[in-house]
């Protein structure tokens, strides 16, 4: 058995459990730490004395390096834990140290078993120490003065041509405190590399550089801890490229700032390495990693400096300057939680579900029967429902914040790759949007901000011919608007050039001469997402092929959303997205057409009325008009879009709703409208498929099923419908 002193605490007495007159053994400890949680402060103290203890005894009694090691690591563990800001990594820190204080019990059992050592052996034992005993050196936490108690020289890089034969990184798979891991490292990477954004533009700024640094500094303990050495060395040098920061030895300017942006990505990048190896899969090294570890340890000697991007970077010009991020809002300081996003999407899906279910609770006869009491407590529990269901859906909103910052890097690298000068400035980062959304709208906007800084923005040169000022200013703004979510990208560039456009268009077969005589300003801009439609004057590595714009428009529309361009010429262009909240529920008019019943969702109602038999009329080749103060708009019958039966025939009977953006209207004719309610959106399924002029259904509150209109498409359609200009 391990050999364990009974008087654990330090102070004389015994360290006790559950009021016995018997001290805790090793194996009890490790019982406790799998327990205890970082709040349990009072037990972690005790746990921390008696594990100090053991160390310096084990240490006297002369039995070898490795046990004394992994209990003082252990210990060195638990103080971090109760540190004022160790509760953040509380759970993960307890489990290193039980895993460490089970080492070192195997540790001891093994020197027990095995027979005694020749004076050969023992000298290779003394100079070799066992891993365990490495395990917990490269493990050790940082001083209480937050720098790291390893040497100050980067640990030399690992051979390049390093065996194929071992995985580059070992993990369990479906470890939960290395997939916590993971996440920990996307946001300290996006928090450090906003943070380098912000040095560029002012490289004293003490603030950033020390956000930089303990991003760098945790990944390289927590790596540590979970035995990721490949992370934990390479972070260990990312960490002493911003020690020299902070000592003031370099500033974070031009190869310097490039390194460790660099660093930066490649930690992300090994972050999806561990997660490939949680999922089974062989983790292999990034590309770049050995090479951009060579570099890490002696930057100087690559040539990388102050004014040289030797090996780094292309660019020539001044970074992008990326607008200073607003400081945290008190709600960003609380408590905050982790938990499994399909977990969250089960919760609001089974919300969805309650809300479908009461409805029908509600309109059930005998609710209705059962009296004014009976309604008065459906009405209270309306209410609940209600508030719940926006509760669940604001846990699953995010802001723009971290997207956006994301495109901060790219105007940088696209700018100094175009030798350009870019200002970059974000407005309304803290605008919330569905998170599923603002994941698929991310590749959009980074594509637009591309094309942006790369044929939108003119060079230096180019701008001060023009009067302009030499920095270019590209500028994303979010906000609310009716219901919807405004994102608006801008430059102060050249502009499009309609004229132009056209041309090509024409010439690419895309348009018609005689449609390119009428189309109108708003149309040509929009022909920039046809496939293969491009006026870049040369094409380059980032843009200028054709290809993108098309993609993005359709990945905008999958998401309910529309993007409309508005562009002069030498002046510069806006793009406009147009977003719903959310894609789970929405706000319909529940209308009759026929013996069928749709919705329309509210934020495209613009009014409804019954029209006048004069103010309706037919025009050769253009269908069914209806005149609206004074103007004509398109009148389309959903009964022949959809082929409905039984519905009304006669105009001036049905009602007109008129639906649009302003810019573009058109009026629905539906027999009647029935109802306004908020529903929980349904995908069609693969068994129907996507069908134009429909966005999917939801379950109403008599148990059918309501078509929801998507009134974009119904203009798309109403035009291939011969039936609507009969």
């Amino acid at each position: 058995m391990p050999r364990f002193s009974t008087d654990c605490t330090g102070d004389g007495q015994s360290l006790l459990r559950n009021g016995a007159d018997t001290a805790m053994t090793i194996e009890e400890i490790v019982s406790l730490l799998v327990q205890l949680e970082p709040e349990d402060r009072d037990e972690l103290e005790e746990v921390v004395s008696a594990l100090e203890l053991q160390a310096e005894e084990r240490k006297a009694d002369g039995s070898g390096p490795a046990v004394p090691a992994l209990l003082k690591s252990a210990a060195t563990k638990l103080r971090t834990v109760l540190a004022p800001d160790g509760a953040a990594h509380g759970p993960m820190l307890i489990s290193a140290a039980a895993r460490l204080v089970r080492a070192a019990t195997e540790s001891d059992r093994a020197a027990e078993e095995s027979p005694e050592s020749t004076p050969d052996s023992a000298a290779t034992s003394e100079s070799t120490p066992p891993p365990a005993a490495e395990a917990a050196r490269d493990s050790e936490s940082p001083d209480e003065d937050g720098v790291s108690d390893s040497s100050d020289e980067p640990a030399d890089p690992p051979d390049a041509e390093a065996s194929s034969d071992e995985p580059f990184i070992q993990v369990e798979p479906g470890d939960e405190l290395v997939e916590e891991f993971v996440g920990e490292v996307r946001e300290y990477c996006e928090g450090a590399e906003g943070a380098l954004l912000e040095l560029e533009e002012n490289p004293e700024d003490r603030e950033a550089i020390d956000t930089v640094f303990r991003a760098f500094h945790t990944v390289k303990g927590v790596a540590a801890m979970v035995e990721l050495d490949a992370v934990s060395k390479f972070a260990h040098l990312a960490e002493h490229l911003l020690d020299r920061m902070r000592s003031g030895k370099i500033r974070c300017v031009g190869g310097y700032a490039d390194l460790a942006l660099q660093s930066s990505d490649m930690l992300k990048e090994l972050g999806e390495a561990v997660s490939a190896a949680l999922r089974g899969e062989k983790a292999e090294a990034p590309e770049g990693y050995y090479q951009l570890r060579s570099i890490l340890e002696d930057p100087e000697a690559h040539g990388v400096g102050a004014h040289a991007r030797s090996g780094l970077s292309d660019g020539r010009s001044q970074p992008a300057r990326a607008a200073r991020p607003k400081k945290a809002t008190s709600a960003e300081d609380g408590q905050w939680i982790r938990m499994r996003s399909e977990r969250l999407d089960q919760l609001i899906d089974m919300v969805g579900e309650l809300v479908i279910a009461h409805a029908m609770v509600r309109e059930d006869a005998a609710i209705a029967k059962g009296g004014r009491e009976a309604q008065r407590k459906v009405t209270h529990v309306s209410k609940i429902v209600r508030e719940l269901q926006d509760l669940s859906m604001g846990l699953r909103m995010v802001p723009f914040r971290a997207t956006f910052k994301k495109l901060q890097r790219v105007v940088r690298d696209v700018a100094q790759r175009q030798g350009k000068s870019v200002e970059f400035v974000t407005v309304g980062d803290d605008t919330e949007i569905d998170r599923n959304m603002v994941e698929s709208l991310a590749d959009p906007l980074i594509h637009m901000v591309r094309n942006s800084v790369d044929h939108g923005v003119e060079t230096p040169e180019r701008r001060e011919e023009r009067g302009k000022h030499p920095i270019g200013r590209v500028q994303i703004a979010a906000y609310n608007s009716g219901g919807n979510v405004v994102v608006e990208l801008s430059d102060d560039g050249g502009g499009l050039d309609r004229n132009r456009l056209v041309d090509k268009a024409v010439k690419n077969g895309v348009i018609t001469a005689d449609r390119a005589r009428t189309i109108t300003d708003a149309e040509a801009f929009q022909l920039v997402f046809e496939a293969g439609l491009s006026t870049a004057e040369k094409v380059s590595d980032v843009s200028g092929r054709g290809v993108g714009m098309d993609v993005v428009r359709s990945n905008v529309a999958a998401l309910g959303g529309r993007i409309d361009i508005a562009s002069e010429l030498g002046e510069g262009t806006t793009f406009t997205i147009n977003l719903p909240l959310t894609l789970a529920i929405t706000d319909g008019m529940l209308v009759r057409v026929g013996q069928e019943r749709y919705l329309i969702p509210t934020t495209d109602i613009q009014s409804s009325l019954r029209p006048e038999p004069s103010m309706l009329t037919t025009v050769s080749s253009r269908g069914e008009l209806l005149t609206l103060r004074g103007a004509p708009i398109p009148l389309f019958r959903l009964s022949r879009l959809f082929e409905v039966e039984g519905a009304i025939d006669d105009s001036s009977q049905a009602l007109a709703v008129v639906v649009g953006d302003g810019e573009g209207q058109c009026a629905l004719l539906v027999d009647e409208l029935l109802d306004q309610q908020q529903v929980v959106i349904k995908s069609l399924g693969d068994g129907i498929g996507t069908i134009l002029g429909l966005s999917g259904g939801a379950i109403l509150a008599d148990g059918r099923v309501g078509l929801i209109v998507d009134t974009a498409g119904l203009l798309t359609l109403a035009r291939q419908t011969p039936a609507v200009t009969a």
